[in-house]
């Protein structure tokens, strides 16, 4: 605490703390006035209040930043008190002054994310209302009839598209609330980050054809494997590639080199877009930061997916860094993950490519039960389309009188059902198989309850997968083929 006393002339007296802090002798700053320590833009504003004091011989109270000895301007709170005589006389204050500048920065900053906080609100409002209003407006359309076959199919591909868009703007919500909250799901199995390359290119790539832009993929033909999540390391690098993609002009390219690097495998995306100025390089990976914010900014979304990107890198225990020579000048994301010993086998599996869905379900009787008509539909024809004999249930009672009355390969259950859920009603299923010596019928959930609690919660009541919604169609017969021990053909 710096400590000192003032007449009206200057100064008396200093502690040795406000000398430290000064780098001046006792002598030096006898007699001194206080104003030539102060930061110039402060300075109006301390005289006014120093004045003011005298004027009335009144406390002085005042924040403002002073020069140390370092030459650092540092923020003190500085309050006198006036000193008098018996005879009621004014000489001057007493008085002490604390730094403060860390609480003013602290307080800079929560002002910062406030207003960055603000600025990611009305974007998400943004970013959300169109895809719906797309998807409302075009359904509309569509129930009118009258449209050429070209315009019920584009109005079809419109409201696919936007709500993926919209599904895609959730998920990465979720998955900042997962990682904020620690309970972030990793399946850690054996995966060759080639795979993983191409797949991510193929996702891209519609998006890149629109624009013109060269999607180049350069990668040694040998697997690169690792120990890690294939589905979220296949989210990183779409996550990272859409975002190269987004910001690269028409006729641009886009390069993705995978190459092992002693104990790791660094994956670099390169582009020739718009670059990354030097100052907002630092906050790429950051959580609700855009370079540009402003309503009329070109490009869309949430500016979430690099966040999402850093945080799962992590979680793999490896890096992701950014460079860039400037606007307009391009740029690289850099990944790198370490290597970690796989059994043989089980690494040779994850080089395979994906099987051949077109007959993996074909003849399966498959037992659909959930309360949305719509979805039950949309499940049905999904499986019926690769050879399944489907029944449906709306709901878990009738779901159990079809188990009864008929023999069912697998059990795909929506969670979240009035009267009884699907927790409970698999659970029942379990016990009926326990106390009549059944067989154990394979049970996938679909459900919107997509948390890793809620995940944890379906394998315990007895599901033995968890698909959230909406449901990838591909993921859903993958998953059903998945499950079941031999698939009729």
């Amino acid at each position: 605490m710096l400590i000192w006393i003032n007449s009206t002339t200057g100064c008396e007296y200093a502690n040795r703390a406000c000398l430290d802090f000064l780098g001046e002798p006792i002598k030096q700053i006898q007699g001194m006035q206080w104003s030539e320590y102060l930061h110039p833009e402060d300075a109006e504003a301390y005289v006014e209040a120093y004045q003011r004091a005298l004027d009335t011989r009144g406390v002085f109270e005042a924040q403002f930043r002073f020069k140390r000895a370092d030459g650092e301007y540092r923020w003190l709170k500085s309050l006198g008190v006036p000193r008098m005589t018996a005879e009621g006389d004014f000489l001057g204050f007493v008085g002490c002054s604390v730094d403060i500048s860390d609480v003013k920065r602290a307080e800079e900053e929560l002002k910062n994310a406030d207003r960055r906080k603000d600025e990611f609100l009305a974007v998400l409002s943004h970013e959300l209302r169109n895809p719906i209003n797309a998807v409302v407006g075009w359904a509309q359309i569509l129930r009118t009839g009258g449209l050429t076959p070209d315009k019920v199919l584009h109005g079809l591909d419109v409201i696919e598209r936007n709500a993926r868009a919209e599904a895609q703007l959730v998920e990465s919500l979720l998955d900042l609330s997962r990682i904020s909250t620690g309970k972030l799901d990793l399946e850690m199995k054996p995966v060759d980050l080639r795979a993983v390359a191409i797949a991510a290119v193929e996702n891209a790539r519609p998006a890149a054809r629109a624009k013109g832009i060269e999607l180049d993929l350069q990668a040694s033909p040998e697997p690169a494997t690792i120990a890690g999540d294939a589905g979220r390391l296949e989210q990183v690098l779409t996550n990272v590639l859409s975002n190269a993609v987004k910001f690269t002009a028409e006729d641009g390219l886009v390069r993705v080199q995978l190459e092992r690097a002693q104990s790791c495998v660094v994956i670099r995306v390169v582009d020739n877009g718009a670059g990354i100025a030097p100052e907002f390089l630092p906050f790429v990976f950051e959580r609700f930061r855009q370079a540009d914010s402003r309503r009329e900014r070109y490009h869309g979304g949430l500016g979430l997916g690099l966040a999402v990107v850093r945080e799962l890198v992590l979680a793999h225990g490896g890096t992701v860094t950014a460079d860039s020579a400037g606007t307009g000048r391009g740029s690289t994301f850099i990944i790198t993950l370490p290597i970690r010993a796989v059994a043989g086998a089980e690494a040779a599996r994850a080089g395979q490519a994906i099987e051949d869905l077109s007959t993996a379900i074909n003849g399966l009787r498959i037992l659909v039960v959930d309360d949305d008509q719509d979805a039950r539909d949309l499940l049905a024809i999904t499986l019926e389309g690769h050879g399944a004999a489907v029944r449906t249930a709306p709901s878990a009672a009738e779901g159990m009188r079809h188990l009864e009355q008929e023999r069912f390969d697998v059990l795909v259950a929506d969670i979240g059902m009035p009267e009884e859920d699907g927790y409970s009603f698999v659970t029942r299923v379990r016990n009926r198989e326990r106390t009549e010596s059944l067989t154990r019928l394979p049970a996938i959930a679909v459900t919107a309850y997509t948390a890793a609690s809620d995940r944890e919660h379906a394998f315990r009541a007895g599901f033995d997968a968890h698909l959230p919604k909406p449901v990838d169609p591909d993921a859903l017969v993958r998953a059903v083929s998945r499950i079941t021990p031999t698939a009729p053909t």
